[in-house]
């Protein structure tokens, strides 16, 4: 309890900037929600956009900012 550490901090919104302002980073990034399927017609996780979480939290906004309900086909 006695040890001493270095603690460094960062500030998120000026990494992610310097991040997407990067030519190396331009195209590798997934910031839309997608849903992809193999040949077996099996859903394929690869990603944290290709959740179902990042797909429910966009359609909730969706449904939210348009006071809508509507039959969502996840297949599309």
């Amino acid at each position: 309890m006695l040890e001493t550490y270095e603690l460094n901090l960062r500030d998120v919104l000026v990494v992610v900037e310097q991040l997407l302002a990067s030519p190396k980073f331009d195209g590798n990034f997934d910031y839309i929600p997608y849903m992809e399927f193999d040949s077996n017609d099996e859903r394929v996780y690869s990603n944290l956009m290709s959740g179902f979480w990042a797909f429910k939290q966009a359609v909730s906004h969706y449904l939210c900012a348009n006071i809508a309900v509507i039959d969502i086909d996840y297949r599309t």
